[in-house]
């Protein structure tokens, strides 16, 4: 009961330096906050942070088929911040998994056209920063950690 009080009834948010604030009044987005001491109305307004620090994220591993018939096992990782804070909330469920999601797109299409790591590295950076705006994001670095061939093997047996 004291931890509600204290969440929803106390009139004032505080956003760290590190940090951008998002106003909602009955959950509709007012403004974008800057770091600060902020007054709110309580149980109608809602101030919703995210942190603005740069962001390091890897790319899950994954397994992909180039044209030839070729198995790579492909594993990476991407640095961004939030540039657009209202973006980054309110147009995308969740932006860490859609430019996850994105990069590992972006790298099984440069694999089935036959680029090396380097080649692959160019061609999402070259890519991934435009729907990563759309999202609010600015992607400042990727990198494939790992890029190597593999063997798949299938066993079949009774269950």
């Amino acid at each position: 009961m004291i931890q509600w009080i204290k969440e929803n009834l106390l009139p004032f948010e505080i956003i760290a330096e590190d940090e951008a604030g998002l106003r909602f009044r009955r959950g509709r987005y007012i403004k974008t906050l800057n770091p600060g001491f902020y007054w709110l109305w309580p149980l109608i307004d809602e101030i919703r942070s995210l942190n603005t620090r740069p962001q390091l994220i890897d790319l899950p591993d994954k397994s992909i088929t180039d044209r030839k018939g070729v198995t790579w096992a492909v594993s990476g990782c991407i640095e961004y911040y939030i540039e657009d804070p209202r973006k980054a909330m309110v147009d995308v469920q969740d932006y860490d998994e859609a430019v996850q999601n994105q990069a590992c797109a972006l790298v099984a299409e440069a694999v089935y056209r036959g680029k090396d790591k380097e080649g692959v590295e160019e061609y999402v950076m070259e890519c991934l920063p435009e729907y990563a705006e759309v999202w609010g994001l600015e992607v400042t670095n990727f990198s494939i950690n790992e890029l190597a061939k593999c063997r798949t093997f299938r066993v079949m047996g009774m269950v």
